[in-house]
């Protein structure tokens, strides 16, 4: 069965706004070096690539989570973390609970990371499916785009201004709320397919092609986060 509203498409694909909003504060660490001197140049680096450590705890926990609480509440309660940690980064008065902040911000991402493309798949089928995954990895890379330009504005005004990108939260989880708040039925047959194939990728975990494959985005991963955390350092230099 297809779903051919426009608001619960549009809900969905929404989400893929925040899927890299942790790199957000990457603009900001010559600011950071400079009003927290007495912090190791490393450990302020840390601030851009620490949130992904809660990213991946609350990835792998988010489908247990939905044994309690449906798709959409772990999605908007995901949404409203970011939105809190935003603004506890924003008036941190010290290095630590900005850092503690940073770790909720993973924790918020973490929450509905998985879903901004498992719902796709739950909900849809066939060319609709492809067709929609193709605009949520234009919208991630688009929304990757769009923060980088609004963060490069705010870091003018002081690194803190920068935490204010996350209040594009707000009106996202409006339109994810009002988009979903009439969810239709998920394709029973395409998650039994789904399970199935899951239970057989799970009895050969260490197939060679996906050891492959796991290396190589590994590797894309390190490359294009060392750029982003070295990038505003070597701009300024």
């Amino acid at each position: 069965m297809k779903n051919n509203q426009i608001g619960f498409k549009t809900s969905i694909l929404s989400i893929s706004i925040l899927l890299t909003s942790a790199n957000a504060i990457a603009g900001s660490i010559p600011g950071l070096k400079q009003e927290f001197n007495t912090v190791s140049a490393t450990q302020i680096e840390r601030l851009v690539t620490i949130p992904s450590v809660t990213v991946l705890i609350f990835v792998l926990l988010s489908t247990k989570i939905t044994q309690w609480f449906t798709e959409r509440q772990v999605v908007a309660t995901g949404m409203i973390t970011i939105f809190v940690a935003g603004v506890i980064s924003y008036l941190a008065p010290s290095f630590w609970i900005l850092y503690l902040a940073r770790l909720l911000l993973g924790m918020g991402v973490g929450l509905f990371n998985a879903f901004a493309y498992s719902m796709i798949s739950e909900y849809f089928d066939g060319d609709e499916r492809q067709r929609l995954l193709g605009y949520e990895w234009a919208i991630t890379s688009l929304g990757n785009i769009v923060m980088f330009i609004i963060t490069a504005g705010l870091v003018l005004i002081v690194w803190r201004a920068v935490n204010l990108y996350y209040l594009i939260t707000v009106p996202i989880l409006v339109i994810f709320l009002w988009g979903t708040r009439k969810m239709p039925n998920s394709l029973q047959e395409q998650s039994t397919s789904e399970s199935t194939t899951g239970q057989e990728i799970q009895r050969n975990p260490f197939s060679p092609k996906l050891i492959l494959l796991f290396l190589l985005v590994m590797f894309s991963m390190f490359v294009s986060t060392t750029v982003v955390v070295k990038i505003a350092d070597l701009v300024v230099g």
